[in-house]
Order: C-alpha cells, then sequence, then structure tokens
C-alpha cells in the first residue's frame, strides 16, 4: 500500500479495488491529470490517467554535487546531475520528508576546511580543536570539539580571515552559518568580522542568541535551527555597509558566564562542524569545502508542456512545499511557478515582500499582453523550512488562489488564456527549500477546488 505524505497527512493511494491513483489528488471532485507528490513515502508521479517516473515526467539539471539530509538524519552527498529526491528535514521531534530538495540560485562556500577548525587557514587563539566524540550532522566522528582549558586569562577563539576571497560591496549580503552542538560551555559569540557580534546561550531550551552587536552592517535577522541528534545550525545574515568595502572573517569565540572575552577556562567544552559563509540572504545547503572554495551550482526542475493538461479555456494549479526566504522588500522576490511563453503570454505564482508585505501569494495570468492577478488573503512569514501550501484557478474569464485551504475572491475580468502547450512548466523558477506536491488540472476545480486541495 502506497501512501500519500503531505502536510496534512497520510491518504491512500494503492488505487485499490480499481481505483484511479490519481483520485486521492482530486480537488472539487476532479481529478488531475499532472501529479508529482515528491513527499509520498514512495514519491508518485503520473500523467494522463497513468502512472510515471521522475525522470519521464520532469527534466532536471544540476553540475555539481550537493548535500541533503536523509530519513536518519545524516547529512549525505547527491552526486552531479543527481536531484534530491527524498530529503527530510528536523521538525523539531522527527526527520520528516520533504520531497525535492531544490535551490535554483547557485551558491559558493568561501570557508576552507569547512570541517577542520586546526587546520590551515583556521587560525586558533589559545584555543585547540580536537576531534569529537560526538557524532557529526554526516553520521560521522569529525566534527572538532573545543575545550576552553585552563591555562589561559586572554580570549579564546578560532577564526578564518578573508573569506570573501577580497573586498566586499557595499550593501552587499552575506550569510554566516555554523553547526554547533552544546555541552558543557555557556556563551559563545559568533562574528562576521567586526560587522555582527551575536551572543549565543547554549544552556537555554531552545538555544537562543542574546545579544546582537555590530557596525557598518545592517543586520537581516539571525536564525538557530535545530537540525536534530542534538545540533544546531547558526544563520546570520547582514548586508555589509563598508562604502570602502571589506573582507569577510568568519569567528567563534568562547566568553565567559559573565560575557565577557578574558577569562580563565575551566575545560568547559562546545563542538562545532560545517563553517559556511556565502554571499546572499539565506543559508543554503551545506557545501563541505577542503582546500578551496566549493560552489553548488544552480538547480533547474521542469515539466514539457506538452506532458501536462494545458489548453485555453481553464486549468487549474497546486503547488506545496518549504521555502526558506528572508524578508528583501522585494516584488515578486520569489517565483514559486512560471508558465512562461514571452513577456506577453505566462502564469506565475510568486511572492511578494515589499511595503508591509512578508510572504504575499500571487496568482497571475497574462495572454496576449493583459495582466491579471489575484492576492492570497493572507501572507507567510519569512524564516528556515515554512511550510506553504497554494493553489491557483486560470480560465479565459477568471483567475483565483487559494492559501492554506483558504480562497481569495476571484477576480472575474480576464478575457483569454495564454496558451502554454508548447512551453515548459517552471518549478520552483526562483526558490530555495523543498517541492513537496506539484498537481496539474486541465479543467477549472472552481474555488472550492482549490480551497480544498491548499
Amino acid at each position: 500500500m502506497l501512501f500519500k505524505h503531505g502536510l496534512s497527512g497520510l491518504i491512500n493511494v494503492s488505487g485499490g479495488g480499481g481505483a484511479s491513483p490519481f483520485s486521492p489528488y482530486a480537488a472539487n471532485s476532479i481529478t488531475p491529470e499532472f501529479v508529482g507528490d515528491f513527499a509520498n513515502a514512495t514519491p508518485f508521479f503520473g500523467f494522463s490517467s497513468s502512472a510515471s517516473t521522475f525522470s519521464s515526467m520532469f527534466s532536471f539539471s544540476r553540475a555539481s554535487i550537493a548535500t541533503y539530509t536523509d530519513s536518519a538524519g545524516d547529512i549525505q552527498e547527491a552526486t552531479s546531475g543527481t536531484a534530491r529526491e527524498n530529503s527530510y528535514y528536523y521538525n523539531g521531534a522527527s526527520y520528516v520528508k520533504g520531497g525535492l530538495r531544490l535551490e535554483k540560485t547557485a551558491a559558493t562556500n568561501g570557508v576552507l576546511q569547512s570541517e577542520s577548525f586546526a587546520t590551515t587557514p583556521w587560525v586558533g587563539d589559545n584555543i585547540t580543536p580536537t576531534t569529537s566524540a560526538i557524532v557529526s550532522p554526516d553520521g560521522t566522528n569529525f566534527a572538532d570539539e573545543f575545550d576552553d582549558g585552563t591555562s589561559f586569562t586572554t580570549r579564546k577563539r578560532v577564526y578564518q580571515q578573508n573569506v570573501s576571497g577580497g573586498t566586499t560591496a557595499t550593501n552587499a549580503p552575506w550569510t554566516y552559518s555554523i553547526y554547533f552542538y552544546p555541552d558543557t560551555h555557556r556563551y559563545i559569540r559568533f562574528d562576521m568580522s567586526s560587522y555582527i557580534n551575536v551572543i549565543v546561550d547554549l544552556n537555554t531550551t531552545p538555544v537562543v542568541d542574546t545579544e546582537t552587536v555590530g557596525a557598518n552592517c545592517t543586520l537581516d535577522y539571525t536564525r538557530i535551527l535545530n537540525v536534530g541528534g542534538g545540533w544546531y545550525r547558526y544563520i546570520c545574515a547582514c548586508s555589509v555597509l563598508d562604502s570602502a568595502g571589506g573582507t569577510i572573517t568568519g569567528r567563534v569565540n568562547f566568553l565567559s558566564d559573565t560575557k565577557t572575552e578574558n577569562y580563565t577556562g575551566t575545560n568547559e567544552k562546545v563542538h562545532f562542524w560545517g563553517a559556511q559563509i556565502e554571499e546572499g540572504r539565506i543559508a543554503t545547503s551545506y557545501i563541505p569545502t577542503t582546500t578551496g572554495t566549493v560552489t553548488r551550482a544552480a538547480e533547474v526542475l521542469t515539466a514539457a508542456g506538452a506532458d501536462t493538461p494545458a489548453n485555453t479555456s481553464a486549468m487549474s494549479i497546486k503547488l506545496s512545499g518549504l521555502i526558506n526566504y528572508s524578508d528583501e522588500g522585494t516584488a515578486a522576490q520569489e517565483t514559486l511557478l512560471r508558465w512562461q511563453a514571452d513577456a506577453s503570454n505566462y502564469i506565475i505564482l510568486d511572492m511578494d515582500t515589499d511595503g508591509a508585505a512578508t510572504g504575499e501569494i500571487n496568482a497571475n495570468q497574462n495572454a496576449a499582453g493583459t495582466l491579471d492577478t489575484v492576492v492570497a488573503a493572507a501572507e507567510y512569514s519569512p524564516g528556515s523550512n515554512v511550510a506553504f501550501s497554494i493553489a491557483s484557478r486560470h480560465t479565459s474569464g477568471a483567475i483565483n488562489v487559494a492559501k492554506d485551504g483558504t480562497a481569495a475572491t476571484a477576480d472575474t475580468t480576464p478575457t483569454a488564456l495564454a496558451g502554454l502547450t508548447t512551453t515548459a512548466l517552471e518549478i520552483g523558477y526562483d526558490f530555495n527549500g523543498f517541492i513537496s506536491e506539484v498537481i496539474v488540472w486541465g479543467a477549472d476545480v472552481a474555488d472550492a477546488g482549490i480551497g480544498e486541495t491548499s
């Protein structure tokens, strides 16, 4: 027996008794023609009433290795060109299948020796990391243990300079992330040069950052993600304001119980692994390095228009998953789905953060240059692994969108629907996160249907 494992639970999709395996995905009693369910315990793919495969329905590319988390919670590497179909994330209690891990923008980890803090170019001041007995996030025993010792009364830190490979541009966004495992030591301060300094209290549950100070930087956010197995991932994003430019240095500092740098150690410990500094406002999937920087290439996921139920009368679409984003104050900041023949003929589902918006979902359709847009009634909030479920309906006489079970008010002014039968459907066009489901109907499921399926 197979199960649909979406964000809402488990649904039998075995097709027992002659039932169509597409039936569990019906909306308003209308069965879809195109289903990609990546979050199913056994992924289900189907088109035109027949079960299919990922490689038959989708085109995928990525010209590098990439990492993902498996069902045991271990970080694994997918070979170049291999889709990260069975990717998991930690929800605070267990590892849950998110579906297809997808990152549409390339990223470069500028930190060298990202897992070996005792190796050049890392520099240690009055502290020397040793191999930890704690299992690291990749399932090995190669995390580093930091012990504040008892021999020094001066500051204790490890750092790596010039991570950016040169000067940073004015207002350039950078993100620093590192995995840590709390032990007996309480306060750690993570620095990104002199731009931002964040003190983290390791004795709290959950672990929290307590103080953030800095200069020449606009702080976008700090986050501490519980990634399971006792490990956390610290994330800090800021936009460097230094008009003369500067270099990025990543530091880990031990602090006393009164949060001072200069103190006598007492052999208290913390464990670290997987440092990463990258340009941009989000921490992307971990990119391991040794003697040189490493780039994870951009990923592209499409379905041929001829393999979808595209038509010029009526279509409906569902997309669900988890998204990583920050509020950049930009219209159409994230493009979740794009089906575009040209600038005057398309269907696009996107997210705005401009003005007061924090994660506004829009459904857009353009036919022969006439654009119609509907905005979802509620918004998402920035974060990591933010669950989303949206659906839209597009006809030659109406358009509407639904978010998390609630449909907006339909716009009935459209007079045409663009012809997209020869146009590739681009899933996660400008996106970082997980794709759980993408479903397309060659029919109008009505407001009731998009509300139900979202």
